[in-house]
């Protein structure tokens, strides 16, 4: 076998492998759905990338070929690497973080493996091959899909709607709607053109109607599962987008088929099925069949107050006026944070706390890129559907095609992409611009490169090959060993066997290996404070774990000094060490950064309250209250300000709206109550909680203690005598605090 072959079928093998990749799921990971699949892809790019350097370099038939295809991918790379460049947060536009595993620098690799595939995936029979290999692993998802469905396996995002091994529904639902697609096209393909690469006996039987006529059948049982499996994702963009994409593929079919009049038909009749379905659930969308389906009911639920009511209904508007104030290169990928935080609406308090996306993939690139990101992204669409209008296929497989691309733009206007949405949008574009060029030479002046054997093979393979190792230790070996030793770092944190000093190790440890995973990192200290702040923890330990979290955001508020999430997380970390005076004034400066956002006053009020300084206090709690009075978290802090600045009559006003049982359960107004010696009005709430849960014996003596507080001993000795009636067990507890308050001593 000479090294053409083996390079060639390593190649072809590492692209198949890919197709695999959405089964990867790393619990030995932090966010396993996400990083696993990421890192996997990454290092395989590299490898595979180096592979057909040195593939390209000795068969110039590999070297890739023009199209405006490939011109509008290289231009948007480009532009978005620019705008990164130029971004709020450089460092986070190229790594990004480990939650979402994007950033420029999944955008090189994404165009890595789209030079790889286009070039190397250089005949009909190869592509069949890879789309069949694509439907057969989405085959594989199904089954897993429906195991989810017997509840068999667990959904990993909760509730009734299937995820498979994303962990995400939308994700699943997007990587079905291509395969779905590819499965349609596959069926339709005609056999005499698939018979191109087949033997004469195969090709006979073929025409005849034999064994691979027969075959093609089973790729009506594929399309039935995945588009069981991407119902019960009850993912509603997708879900239109593969009902849309279906219609425009049927109406182009019905319009312009002239040659398989039996197609012609089945689409005609597709189309009125279509209207039935869609007609008949439109009059039934108030019957308890629709209504009691977790799917059917989500679609019926839609309407313009649920729109309103959802999180893109509001950040939206943020994304377009993001893009106002950076119109040209936009904020760099991973910016909306900056944007969002910036122009926070306070209506959206019953919402995520948190938006680092549009949930649009057309208003995510424009922030990201800016106008001129955006229209290069267009472009890729735009070259997409101009090839595929021009490309060599039939009528019927252009139809499918342009139905495909429909389906994947409609739903990209309500969810952002991910990696497996840009993997399959991009082996999209390499097959169109392979269907271009396959008579093409190659590009001119990579050609003239690969003929200059010293350079080709002297210089450029071994900066390659070198560029490849070093970017498998530095892209990907050094981030996942931070990455599982935080996750080491957080168990260790949660597990009782283990000690505070061992997960103070593994959070120093993870840290000393410097990668883009620091953030992530300094959170989870925050998150897991409290092992460090049990009893049993020594005061050397608790002062060493203290004095680096404390360190590390201060690393963190230099490197991003304008992120809000971080300005909030380091003012939290303060108060909770009781540095109250510094934790105020990192929160006024993430209250400059995000000047609505709720959660910031209440955590503002709550240090200036510890600071000593309640009327500033209420000051702060009365703009977030103000922000939107219907907001309750809001109205409690409001009032609990109100106490602590002792402005009760204020404060009755905003209690006056709660329900009884809001009141009683809400154990910071008893603490703010007591604090400023308003024991009988603590009292009330506490009869209140008795009158809830009489059986409680707890409430019975925080009755009498409040008692005991306000000077009312005979009410307090009352109290305790009417638990130990009530609930006997508490007996001889009553009778021994009515003994030391008679004593006149306070118990």
């Amino acid at each position: 076998m000479s090294v053409k072959q083996i390079l060639s079928r390593t190649l072809i093998t590492g692209l198949l492998a890919v197709l695999f990749i959405p089964f990867i799921v790393t619990d030995s990971q932090f966010f396993p759905f996400i990083t696993g699949k990421a890192f996997t892809f990454r290092i395989g790019v590299e490898i595979i990338f180096a592979l057909w350097v040195l593939l390209a370099v000795r068969e110039r038939t590999f070297l890739p070929r023009f199209s405006w295809i490939l011109v509008a991918v290289t231009a948007f790379v480009a532009i978005i690497g620019v705008a990164d460049f130029f971004g709020i947060n450089p460092y986070k536009s190229f790594w990004s973080n480990y939650e979402r595993m994007e950033g420029f620098l999944t955008l090189i690799h994404v165009f890595m493996y789209f030079l790889v595939v286009s070039s190397v995936l250089n005949t009909e029979k190869l592509w069949r091959v890879f789309l069949n290999t694509s439907v057969i692993a989405s085959i594989i998802m199904c089954f897993y899909g429906f195991l989810q469905l017997a509840g068999k396996m667990v959904i990993n995002q909760g509730g009734v709607r299937l995820d498979g091994t994303m962990g995400n529904a939308i994700y699943l639902a997007v990587y079905m709607l291509f395969n779905i697609f590819f499965a349609v096209f596959l069926f339709v393909r005609s056999p005499r053109q698939n018979e191109n690469d087949r033997n004469d006996r195969t090709r006979g039987r073929a025409r005849d109607g034999g064994d691979f006529a027969w075959s093609r059948y089973l790729y009506l049982v594929a399309i039935a599962l995945q588009t069981t499996i991407l119902y019960n994702t009850a993912s509603r963009g997708v879900i239109l987008g593969l009902v849309g994409g279906a219609i425009l593929t049927a109406l182009i079919i019905a319009i312009f088929e002239r040659q398989d009049k039996k197609v012609r038909k089945f689409a005609i009749g597709g189309l009125v099925v279509l209207a039935v379905l869609v007609g008949g659930f439109w009059l039934a969308r108030g019957s308890d069949f629709v209504q009691k389906s977790p799917v059917l009911a989500r679609f019926a639920s839609l309407s313009p107050s649920e729109i309103k009511s959802q999180g893109r209904y509001f950040v939206w508007p943020m994304a377009i006026e993001g893009f106002k104030e950076r119109p040209i290169l936009g904020c760099g990928q991973e910016g909306f944070n900056y944007v969002f935080n910036e122009h926070y609406n306070p209506a959206m308090f019953n919402q995520e706390s948190w938006f680092d996306r549009t949930h649009n993939a057309f208003l995510d690139w424009l922030i990201a890129g800016g106008l001129l990101g955006l229209l290069s992204y267009l472009a890729i669409l735009a070259a997409l559907v101009f090839y595929t209008l021009r490309s060599s296929l039939s009528v019927k497989e252009k139809a499918i095609f342009l139905g495909l691309i429909a389906g994947y733009i409609f739903q990209s206007i309500f969810v952002f992409d991910n990696l497996m949405g840009y993997i399959y949008l991009f082996s999209l574009l390499a097959f169109f611009h392979f269907d271009s060029t396959k008579s093409k030479a190659a590009i001119g002046w990579l050609n003239s490169v690969a003929e200059n054997k010293n350079v080709a093979q002297m210089v450029l393979v071994p900066v390659v090959f070198l560029a490849m190792i070093f970017m498998i230790y530095t892209v990907n070996i050094k981030p996942l060993s931070a990455n599982r030793t935080l996750l080491d770092a957080i168990a260790s944190s949660r597990d009782q066997k283990l000690t505070a000093e061992v997960a103070l190790a593994n959070f120093n440890k993870a840290l000393d290996l410097n990668t883009f995973g620091n953030p992530e990192i300094r959170e989870q200290m925050f998150f897991n404070l409290n092992k460090f702040q049990a009893d049993g923890v020594s005061s050397e330990t608790r002062k060493a774990f203290q004095d680096e979290a404390v360190r590390q955001y201060e690393i963190q508020i230099s490197e991003t000094p304008n992120d809000t999430r971080y300005l909030l997380f380091f003012g939290s970390l303060l108060a909770r060490l009781e540095r109250f005076d510094d934790a105020v004034s990192v929160l006024e400066k993430a209250l400059e950064t995000s000047p609505k956002k709720q959660q910031i006053f209440f955590e503002l009020g709550t240090a200036y309250i510890n600071s000593g300084n309640p009327k500033a206090a209420l000051e702060k709690l009365k703009m977030a209250y103000d922000s939107a009075p219907e907001f309750g978290e809001a109205k409690v802090m409001y009032a609990i300000g109100a106490i602590y600045a002792k402005d009760l009559k204020l404060a009755d006003y905003l209690l006056a709206d709660l329900e009884e049982r809001e009141i009683a359960s809400e154990e910071r107004i008893l603490i703010a109550l007591s604090a400023v010696g308003e024991y009988s009005r603590a009292a009330e709430i506490i009869k209140k909680r008795i009158k809830i849960d009489p059986e409680n014996p707890q409430h019975y003596f925080s009755l009498a203690a409040a008692y005991l507080r306000a000077g009312n001993r005979p009410a307090a000795i009352s109290e305790l005598r009417r638990v130990g009636e009530i609930i006997p067990a508490t007996k001889n507890q009553a009778d021994y605090y009515i003994k030391e308050i008679q004593a006149g001593r306070n118990p």
